[in-house]
């Protein structure tokens, strides 16, 4: 039996798609008192100066803009109060209008102060993302649509026949509430299309043994330099015995390269392209 086949019958592809979200942070603002003494009109009574809190926005960030529905992205926010008096700001977060958190962020005269919070939506497209006057760009993307896929380019050495290059494609077929499917093929009919069945409850665990997380590693690719998971594990099949590893996006499971060895035997296959959009941008 080839060893390819048999190798891609153990290396599994996550293919995913699509986040949004919109934040309007509404700006209030609180009125703190402070007396004057010692000030008398003319019919001898006194006056009374209030002084007043004045809340300014002084930077907005964003640390995603491409994000998958349910996950975070973690908008951090500066505020000054360039008043005379302390306050406190009721800060609220929107997405598409509505305020989907809020808090009470105090601060003394002449104080200045920077927040994060973590927001996500379950809303699929590309929203607005304010604050205050202040506003930029947001998309969710769907993880799992048919049609979705990776491409990756395998360089392929076997002793008896030398190096072999070619590309290959994993294409999502198939997705309902509980699994997806993908079918792998092959340019040149190299090698038999072959489909996989996966739940949505499968992690890397359950499909390998002896896993092992190396570390987090950066490493070149094709997206540029990338942070990625490195794992390795171990699988035996039809009297081989494989060593992979794999380096992938640890948040959402998209292999950017994996390397199997058994023996001489040695497989390399590397991400190059895709028709999912918020992978090239993670």
């Amino acid at each position: 039996m080839n060893n390819k086949l048999l190798a891609a019958a153990i290396v599994g592809v996550l293919i995913v798609a699509s986040i949004a979200g919109v934040l309007i942070l509404n700006m209030g603002m609180t009125k703190g008192t402070k007396d004057n003494a010692g000030d008398t009109d003319n019919r001898g009574t006194n006056q009374t100066t209030e002084g007043k809190a004045n809340f300014v926005i002084t930077s907005f960030n964003v640390s995603k803009h491409n994000v998958l529905t349910g996950y975070e992205t973690t908008v951090t926010v500066g505020v000054l109060n360039n008043g005379t008096a302390d306050g406190v700001y009721p800060l609220n977060i929107m997405i598409d209008g509505a305020v989907v958190k809020s808090y009470n962020v105090s601060l003394g005269k002449g104080d200045l102060t920077t927040v994060s919070y973590n927001v996500s939506s379950s809303t699929i497209g590309n929203h607005t993302l304010a604050v205050g006057d202040n506003s930029t760009y947001l998309n969710c993307y769907d993880q799992f649509v048919v049609s979705s896929y990776l491409k990756y380019h395998c360089t392929e050495f076997e002793p008896s026949i030398g190096t072999t290059e070619y590309n290959w494609t994993s294409t999502i077929t198939f997705v309902n509430l509980t699994s997806y499917k993908t079918r792998s093929s092959y340019e040149g009919g190299i090698y038999a299309d072959q489909e996989y069945l996966y739940n949505f409850t499968d992690s890397l665990e359950s499909i390998t043994e002896n896993l092992t997380f190396v570390g987090m590693e950066s490493v070149f690719t094709d997206f540029g330099m990338k942070t990625l998971a490195h794992y390795h594990y171990t699988a035996d099949s039809g009297g081989y015995h494989f060593d992979i590893d794999t380096y992938r996006d640890e948040i959402v499971g998209v292999n950017f390269k994996t390397v199997v060895r058994s023996g001489e035997y040695v497989s390399t296959d590397e991400l190059i392209d895709t028709n999912s959009n918020w992978v090239k941008e993670l």
